[in-house]
């Protein structure tokens, strides 16, 4: 029996399929319901053969460096998005995800027909991705210093113990990399574009 856990703000999402798995008689067990990446990191037991994570939190670790940390263990990625362009979800298929997954009123319907595959997932990931080439610290300080609270190199420092020099060393990597790839991303702004566009980071509202 397959063992799900869900990480979304939101509980809806894991009370539906609790439900449907509990009526349904379905070949799988809903376990814990994470609202936050935090608590899913610090309480996460990896017994889960599936982990269903929404691709819009508003936090400091962005959906493809999520999407990295739970394949890299062996277990299979679900990513719902509220907004999944095909850039996107290219990007998370390379990073590992099984399926991306629009959050929609058929979510709970799509969802179930794929925990209820066995089929396993195709092998994805390319050296071509931009995302790919990026260590996790530069994914994650430069979808930071792009986002639209534009945080200083200092507040992304406080935030994630590191010095401020550590943090503009890794930023001037991330956007050498991205550079040597053809995009445009000498400012804030023209980072913040370009990680959106080429599907690296999900559209804030």
């Amino acid at each position: 029996m397959k063992i799900i856990e869900v990480v979304d703000e939101s509980p809806l999402l894991w009370g539906a399929l609790s439900i449907a798995s509990e009526r349904s008689g379905r070949e799988f067990a809903v376990g814990r319901h994470s609202r936050s990446w935090m608590e899913f990191s610090a309480e996460r037991a990896l017994a889960a053969d599936v982990v269903i994570v929404s691709a819009e939190f508003r936090d400091h670790v962005p959906i493809l460096l999520k999407t990295r940390a739970v394949a890299r263990l062996g277990t299979q990625v679900v990513v719902v998005a509220n907004f999944p362009r095909s850039r996107l979800i290219h990007n998370l298929r390379q990073e590992g995800a099984a399926h991306v997954l629009a959050r929609e009123a058929s979510t709970i319907t799509s969802l179930l027909d794929v925990l209820i595959d066995d089929t396993p997932a195709s092998a994805w990931g390319s050296a071509s991705s931009a995302a790919s080439l990026l260590t996790d610290r530069e994914l994650q300080i430069a979808a930071l210093f792009a986002s639209r609270a534009s945080p200083t190199t200092q507040q992304i420092a406080e935030l994630l113990g590191l010095s401020p020099a550590t943090v503009r060393t890794h930023l001037k990597l991330a956007r050498r990399r991205l550079q040597g790839l053809g995009f445009e991303v000498s400012s804030r702004s023209l980072l913040r574009a370009t990680l959106l566009a080429e599907g690296y980071s999900v559209p804030e509202f």
